[in-house]
């Protein structure tokens, strides 16, 4: 629960272009980095979906989706951050990563 809070946390930063983040560079690569993995963990996760389900996962169904415009949002803000983020990641998270970025919302 704790780690889905803090995820929650770094969404609405985002969401809300938190002026101390968006002022530090690495921050925005580190919170992008963090981000990734979570997706990474939340797809490959049985319980992701259920909605009467506690996750097993870093989000939730209702986070999922803010993580993945977070993640938009960093990149249209700071393409460099996430690439950064994105040369330091693990094969699932690059590839949430990717997923995130390539997706609809």
């Amino acid at each position: 629960e704790e780690a889905r809070r803090a995820h929650r946390k770094l969404a609405d930063l985002v969401e809300t272009r938190d002026a101390a983040l968006f002022g530090a560079p690495d921050r925005l690569a580190t919170v992008a980095a963090r981000l990734a993995d979570a997706l990474a963990d939340y797809e490959s996760s049985p319980d992701s979906a259920s909605p009467t389900k506690p996750p097993a996962s870093q989000l939730d169904v209702a986070t999922a989706p803010r993580a993945v415009r977070a993640l938009k949002g960093l990149n249209e803000a700071s393409p460099q951050a996430v690439q950064s983020a994105y040369a330091g990641l693990e094969k699932p998270s690059q590839d949430a990563l990717q997923k995130a970025l390539a997706a609809a919302v």
